[in-house]
Formats: structure tokens, sequence, C-alpha cells
């Protein structure tokens, strides 16, 4: 009887009231993770939860279009090796 009492006393989790300091925090979790190019995956899915959630949000969804687009250098390692020794642009 001692645990229920003590199970009740407890505040509630996942309040609405923490949701607002929940989003930031793991957009900074997001953020964290997209400096590393081992876990960009992480970032993304965890971008993709937070816009699942408030598609509304600016922020989120900034960063995660941001994590989505192809950089520069992945588009110079995709050409062939002549263009890239001769420098031949197409």
């Amino acid at each position: 009887m001692a645990t229920a009492t003590l199970m009740s006393d407890a505040p509630a989790t996942g309040t609405q009231a923490d949701e607002p300091r929940r989003r930031h925090i793991r957009l900074l979790l997001a953020r964290a993770y997209a400096v590393d190019a081992r876990w960009r995956r992480n970032a993304v899915a965890l971008l993709r939860e937070l816009v699942e959630q408030n598609p509304n949000d600016a922020e989120a969804l900034a960063a995660l279009v941001a994590k989505q687009t192809p950089s520069r250098t992945k588009r110079a390692a995709r050409r062939s090796l002549m263009s890239r020794l001769f420098l031949v642009t197409r």
C-alpha cells in the first residue's frame, strides 16, 4: 500500500506545460546529431518526428529541409573520375 501512495504523489510526466521545453531539447539534440555524419540519420529521424507532431513548427521544418538537401561535396563526389581530373563541366 505504501507504493501506491508514493506513486499517486509523484508529479505527472508528459504534461502540456513541458511540451515547449521538450520540443526545444529535442531540436537541440537533433542539431548535435547532425554535426557528425554517422549520426545524421538520427537527426533526420528526430526532426521528422518533431514535424509530424507539429507540422507548423517552422524551426524544425527548416532544420529538416537543411539536413535533407544534398551538399555540394556529395554532388562533386558523384561526378566521374575523368571530369574531376580534367575539370570538365557538363
